[in-house]
C-alpha cells in the first residue's frame, strides 16, 4: 500500500506560486531545471487534483563544477 502522499508516479501535480513567493525565490524559480518545492498539499475531495502551495523553493541540482562541456563517453 502507498503512503498517503508519495512522490507522483501516476500524473502531475500542481506547484502553486502565489506573488510573494514567487517573487522572493524569482531567480531559483526562473533558472533552476529542477526545484525541490516544500508547501501544503491541497487535495480535491473527489481525489482527482492535487495542488502543493508553495512555501519554499531550491535548485534541486547545483550548478557548481559545471564547464559547460559535454561528454560522449560512447
Amino acid at each position: 500500500m502507498l503512503p498517503k502522499y508519495s512522490e507522483d508516479e501516476f500524473g502531475f501535480i500542481n506547484l502553486v506560486v502565489w506573488r510573494n513567493i514567487y517573487e522572493k525565490f524569482r531567480e531559483i524559480l526562473n533558472t533552476s531545471s529542477f526545484l525541490l518545492c516544500e508547501g501544503k498539499i491541497q487535495k480535491s475531495d473527489e481525489g482527482g487534483v492535487t495542488h502543493v502551495i508553495v512555501e519554499s523553493a531550491a535548485p534541486l541540482l547545483s550548478n557548481a563544477g559545471v564547464s559547460g562541456i559535454s561528454h560522449d563517453y560512447h
